[in-house]
């Protein structure tokens, strides 16, 4: 039985709506992964900015407390451990509005990933080479 033309309209303005709706989910989780990056980035830059600070007052007999490696640390893997989570709502979104999505990896949730692993080893490589 043909469907009439207030029930096909009805389906279309549905369909773009829940569109829309995977549009701006992708947006804010493409947000997360930006504030990531920034962070890791920051940690990066405090641990390598506390180092020249500690070895520029070492020379000059005034050496003081190291703590940017641990901020450095302690933000890179905040930083990842915040975007793993912010993916693994990510994905019970899209799931939840499209309960007929076959697709469970898409091009955000493997950029999510990616910035993560990335914020992890930097949090290592400042850990075991700092």
């Amino acid at each position: 039985m043909p469907l009439s033309q207030d029930e096909t309209k009805k389906n279309d303005q549905q369909a773009l709506a829940v569109n829309r709706t995977e549009l701006a989910i992708e947006r804010t989780q493409l947000a997360w992964v930006r504030t990531a990056f920034a962070i890791i980035s920051a940690g990066l830059a405090i641990d390598q900015g506390a180092q020249v600070l500690h070895d520029a007052r070492l020379l000059e007999g005034r050496a003081w407390i190291f703590r940017g490696h641990v901020v450095g640390i302690a933000l890179s893997a905040m930083a990842s451990a915040l975007l793993l989570w912010a993916t693994l709502v990510f994905t019970q979104r899209i799931q939840s509005l499209d309960s007929q999505a076959t697709r469970w990896v898409n091009p955000v949730s493997v950029l999510s990933i990616l910035v993560s692993i990335l914020g992890a080893l930097v949090a290592l490589g400042l850990w075991i080479w700092g």
